[in-house]
């Protein structure tokens, strides 16, 4: 039973291109019987955070680009706005950013932590990231053959992403333009899952690595396809193709094409918490942050994020919480108090103010799940993180990663799952 069980599994992930080739250990996780079930309080607190986030989002858009206009934005507190906000911005982004601040962000990616209370916390908010929709989608699909009368809590990725693909095409084609940089080519496996998900939608994905798109005229060709509705992902960060730069950057200033995600890499930064906490209380970038966003959105949120603060070159080493950097990869620059790393990242950190923030530690539930392997099975109580997307203020999806190690991460290790109401 638990054998076959794997085998299906196996197959339906070597079947979508996951785990073809090579890629199989690249792309490796360990599979499960096991689906984490949300109670029906749970499922109305992340509804209700959407638009919370929404609003904290918006209202930090409008923030960007004031702190941009050097004839308004005058005094300290503007001063380290822009320099936060600005933070390992491309050049080529940095004019982008402050545009249209109007254009709020469709795909919006938690990462949620749940404690032993069942009570949840946002450890990140990310409006940049468009990479997991074709994990979480796989993952949805191998919770109904694992679970098959199990019910999700929310509505799939797929389906969410499709009604908002066709909502903004109108009458036109259903179609999307999903451009990626030669340097994220490791997730091409992952984007053509969503693709092939999506036609059962009859919606199309145009997927393209930057050296296979082009701009010929006002239209962005990608592998070859004109992408005819003028509606792109977002504008990936880390393009180097200086041609595609420029043209891109032309159509989303000439308002020519859309953006599901505008450019604006702060929106993803985990300096993001550390201001909208303002540990230390200066009361001039409190009164801007209230200006801008709603009261009620900032203190639900406070609520919801763990005690978040900037390191700067006065800062204390704490005695309890995790050092992140600003910007960063998945768990790289991530240092919990207590390991062996955890000194030498401070200490770097103070040398790079704001580089840097603290966080409470969320000590995360754990669960049991019952772990698949050829050989058979084992059962293992692992620390569990959700992984929520929010399609127009609704939350999308879910995925679960699980790990035994206090950092819940991804890799071969860990393991993943789809999610179901109680």
């Amino acid at each position: 039973m638990v054998r076959d069980l794997y085998s299906r599994i196996e197959g339906i992930v070597t079947e979508s291109g996951l785990w073809a080739g090579e890629q199989r250990q690249t792309h490796a996780f360990r599979p499960t019987s096991s689906i984490v079930g949300f109670t029906s309080a749970q499922v109305e607190e992340l509804k209700r955070l959407g638009p919370t986030i929404a609003e904290v989002l918006q209202g930090m858009s409008r923030i960007l680009t004031v702190a941009h206009n050097l004839d308004v934005a005058e005094g300290e507190a503007w001063r380290v706005l822009r320099k936060v906000m600005s933070m390992e911005v491309p050049g080529f982004m940095a004019p982008l950013q402050s545009l249209y601040p109007k254009q709020a962000p469709l795909l919006i990616k938690v990462d949620v932590m749940e404690d032993g209370d069942g009570q949840f916390h946002l450890a990140e908010i990310d409006a940049t990231n468009r990479r997991g929709m074709g994990y979480t989608s796989l993952f949805e699909r191998l919770r109904s053959e694992v679970k098959p009368r199990s019910s999700a809590p929310f509505t799939p990725i797929v389906e969410a992403l499709a009604g908002l693909v066709k909502r903004l095409c109108g009458k036109g084609r259903p179609q999307l333009g999903y451009v990626y940089a030669h340097r994220e080519r490791f997730y091409l496996s992952e984007f053509l899952i969503l693709r092939d998900a999506l036609r059962h939608y009859d919606v199309e994905l145009l997927v393209g690595d930057e050296l296979e798109t082009n701009v010929v005229g006002d239209t962005v060709v990608i592998n070859g396809t004109p992408c005819e509705s003028a509606l792109l992902a977002d504008f990936a960060i880390k393009l180097e193709r200086k041609e595609l730069i420029v043209d891109l950057s032309r159509l989303y200033k000439e308002k020519r094409v859309r953006l599901l995600i505008p450019p604006r890499p702060f929106l993803g930064s985990k300096a993001l918490l550390a201001l909208l906490h303002n540990a230390e209380g200066d009361a001039k970038i409190e009164a801007i942050l209230r200006s801008m966003i709603d009261g009620e959105a900032i203190d639900h949120l406070r609520q919801r994020v763990p005690m978040t603060r900037f390191v700067t070159k006065s800062s204390v080493a704490p005695t309890s919480g995790v050092l992140k950097e600003v910007i960063s990869s998945g768990m790289k620059g991530v240092y919990f108090v207590g390991d062996p790393a955890f000194e030498k990242g401070f200490a770097d950190a103070r040398s790079r103010p704001y580089q840097y923030v603290v966080q409470d530690e969320i000590v995360c539930r754990r669960r049991r799940f019952q772990v698949l392997s050829s050989e058979g099975g084992s059962r293992e109580n692992l620390r569990t993180r959700l992984i929520l997307y929010y399609v127009l203020r609704s939350p999308a999806g879910g995925l679960i990663t699980a790990t035994e190690e206090k950092a819940v991460h991804g890799g071969g290790r860990a393991v993943f799952t789809g999610i179901t109401a109680k």
